[in-house]
């Protein structure tokens, strides 16, 4: 659990609220079991699988301003997002993840 509150405690200026997407990469980094069992995600978004970032982080280009996306916006997302940044991406995560933007598609 301590490892998890560093993570978010470190991510929480790279949130990115839904209408602050527009523009922006926008990429599914659900775990690759997750993706596969429930493959619908936001529109636009493409996904990629975050157990591999370093390999395709290279694709986008530095400077890029990525939004990447999981189930509910907490580790995984998060930590991909970190990632990016390391590789020169403007990378930020989504709040509330999937499941989030979902349910205000609902109201």
């Amino acid at each position: 659990a301590g490892c998890r509150v560093a993570v978010e405690a470190a991510t929480l200026h790279l949130a990115a609220q839904r209408e602050n997407v527009q523009g922006a990469l926008l990429l599914d980094v659900r775990r690759r079991a997750v993706y596969e069992a429930e493959p619908d995600t936001i529109e636009g978004a493409q996904w990629r699988d975050p157990a591999v970032v370093d390999e395709w982080a290279g694709e986008f280009g530095s400077g890029r301003e990525v939004v990447v996306c999981c189930v509910h916006g907490h580790e995984v997302s998060r930590r991909t997002a970190l990632r990016l940044r390391a590789h020169g991406l403007q990378a930020r995560f989504l709040t509330g993840g999937i499941e989030g933007w979902k349910k205000a598609d609902v109201r």
